[in-house]
């Protein structure tokens, strides 16, 4: 797992809160997984803001088993695992099986200040934020992205 404090991976996608970075799964000459590395980045400081509603260290939680759970799932198959954006990836069935997390929702707005479809090519900030399970009209903006700075 390697911590940052940037809102980018190490491959230069967007980072909000925790990565998949995918897995290396080492065999032997008869095919046997030998040893199995989990890649994870996070930025520890949006993680606490996610858990504005929840434990300390349920997101962080999320990333770690999330990772575990890739490479296990890899290691079962043989197989390395590519990041969470990539074919072939077994993120989403690693994510459905990491510990449950805060819900990130996020917000698109063009150049005026205007909310706008995600799908919208206008989109020059977005805004991720938490819900209180309590009160989903309570939000925790835990980053905002604007391409352009």
């Amino acid at each position: 797992m390697t911590t940052t404090d940037n809102d980018k991976t190490s491959t230069g996608e967007l980072l909000v809160g925790g990565a998949f970075m995918g897995n290396n799964v080492e065999l032997d000459s008869d095919g046997n997984v030998v040893h199995t590395t989990a890649y994870q980045e996070v930025n520890p400081q949006v993680l606490m803001k996610a858990d504005t509603y929840s434990d300390n260290g349920t997101s962080m939680m999320h990333e770690l088993t999330e990772a575990y759970e890739g490479a296990k799932i890899s290691a079962e198959n043989k197989v390395s695992s590519p990041k969470s954006d990539e074919p072939n990836s077994v993120y989403k069935q690693a994510h459905h099986n990491a510990t449950t997390a805060p819900q990130i929702y996020n917000r698109s707005y063009n150049a005026n200040g205007n909310l706008i479809s995600e799908r919208n090519k206008g989109c020059v900030k977005k805004i991720y934020f938490v819900k209180s399970y309590n009160n989903p009209q309570d939000e925790n903006i835990i980053q905002t992205w604007e391409p352009n700075k």
